[in-house]
């Protein structure tokens, strides 16, 4: 396994549009665009809200079967361990900001919902490459990013604005010690595939699940919270040929949507159980779960009928 790890240079983003999914334009109070008088040099108190999202991603083995070769990577592990099953580790950041700012009587509306791109690497973090990432492929690693943030200027009102500025950090994935329950950081994306395994076929087809009660010799064990969309799991070794996006654009995008819905979701859900941990817990040793205290707050700034894939 290479000590250090060569960055890898990301093919062209790809723009996420051409859905059908339309941004909820009943959420625009009232911004309409239209003047409301002449403008003139006497200023008014006006609310500028702004949303934005960045998620980072890694496709990670998650299930093995016996090998005879020794490569490192998502078609094979190890030496004895070929890969039987893939999926993805997202480490997420969001942003939220309404602040009150004055601008001329007879300024005018103003909102613009927020577009997505996909930029993917074409190799893993060894530098291995699985075939040709194109369109909503969205590869061995890489991000989406926010293109054009939502925003919206309309007049100031005391019932139903705040000034904040808020930003949140969440991985679909928590690391602990295996042998302790110790957790660590869990949002270290460039950690070992090794960590990742949940099951191992030895030869003579013995299964072994590493629960973390008796994990075996995995000194550290990473696992996704749950099994929403955001986990995007692949059976067998991974190529790009075997992502949905390869063979049908439509539903590769579709899928794409639902994961970036997914994950903020994993933000704004009411219930704690349901929502991302914090990068490192602070108060979760011993459960095999990060308690609530340790998953990121419910973010009810965050709203999604404001991103627009269109």
């Amino acid at each position: 396994m290479p000590s250090t790890i060569t960055p890898q240079k990301a093919p062209e983003r790809t723009l996420l549009t051409g859905g059908s999914w339309l941004a909820d334009a009943s959420a625009i109070q009232g911004a309409s665009g239209i003047a409301s008088g002449t403008v003139s040099g006497a200023t008014e108190d006006w609310c500028r809200t702004t949303q934005s999202m960045t998620f980072n991603y890694v496709r990670v083995p998650q299930y093995t079967s016996q090998a005879a070769l020794d490569v490192i990577g998502l078609t094979q592990l190890s030496a004895v361990d070929n890969v039987s099953n893939t999926r993805m580790h997202t480490v997420a950041t969001l942003t939220s900001k309404q602040e009150k700012i004055y601008l001329p009587v007879g300024t005018s509306g103003y909102t613009q919902f927020q577009k997505f791109a996909l930029e993917p690497l074409s190799s893993d973090i060894y530098g291995t490459t699985y075939g040709v990432v194109s369109g909503y492929v969205m590869g061995p690693q890489g991000r989406i990013i926010t293109t054009q943030p939502y925003i919206k200027t309309e007049k100031w009102s005391d019932a139903i604005h705040t000034v904040h500025d808020y930003s949140e950090t969440g991985t679909t994935d928590v690391c602990i010690v295996a042998s302790s329950i110790e957790y660590k950081n869990g949002a270290n994306l460039q950690d070992p595939y090794s960590k990742y395994v949940l099951m191992r076929s030895f030869w003579k087809n013995l299964e072994v699940n590493y629960d973390p009660a008796w994990a075996g010799n995995h000194k550290y064990l990473i696992w996704s919270l749950n099994s929403k969309n955001f986990v995007y799991s692949l059976n067998g070794a991974y190529l790009t040929t075997a992502e949905v996006a390869w063979e049908n654009e439509a539903q590769g995008r579709t899928k794409l949507i639902n994961y970036i819905e997914d994950v903020c979701d994993a933000f704004t859900s009411s219930n704690w159980n349901n929502r991302l941990a914090i990068s490192k817990p602070l108060h979760s040793n011993g459960n095999y779960f990060p308690v609530e205290s340790d998953r990121v707050p419910q973010n009810t700034y965050y709203y999604t009928g404001w991103h627009d894939y269109t």
